[in-house]
């Protein structure tokens, strides 16, 4: 059985009612996850696969860029200025953020200027501010 879910389903749960439903009871014997947080199962590999990578001194080409892991939050790139501020841990008014509609504590993805990924940002209390930066 496959199963497309949002972050806080219980595929036990889910199991056990369809169970209840069928008069029969529900039990799950595996499970896998194919996608999690902007990651493709596709894009995984075992651990030999690893290990025959790292002998081989290419590790840096199977690496995924970190900002994948944060793809669901909303994405702003900052101006040159703004990028400097925000590195330097300076709270930004909501029109130097380049977002149209920020939401009270919602994380939005940050890139600077250059287009590199900084980290994750937050609007709170009317200013935009570092959450976690990278």
């Amino acid at each position: 059985m496959k199963v497309d879910c949002e972050k806080g389903t219980y595929i036990r749960s889910v199991i056990s009612d369809i169970g209840e439903k069928l008069g029969c009871g529900g039990m799950m014997t595996s499970l896998e996850r194919s996608y999690s947080g902007g990651v493709d199962i596709k894009d995984c590999y075992t651990i030999e696969e690893i290990a025959g990578i790292c002998e081989q001194d290419k590790l840096s080409q199977m690496l995924i860029p970190l900002d994948r892991a944060f793809v669901s939050y909303e994405k702003t790139t900052l101006g040159q200025w703004e990028t400097k501020l925000y590195r330097n841990g300076v709270k930004l008014r909501p029109e130097q953020t380049g977002i149209k509609d920020l939401s009270e504590d919602k994380l939005y993805r940050v890139y600077g200027s250059d287009n590199s990924f900084l980290g994750i940002g937050t609007f709170h209390e009317g200013s935009f501010r570092s959450f976690k930066n990278f």
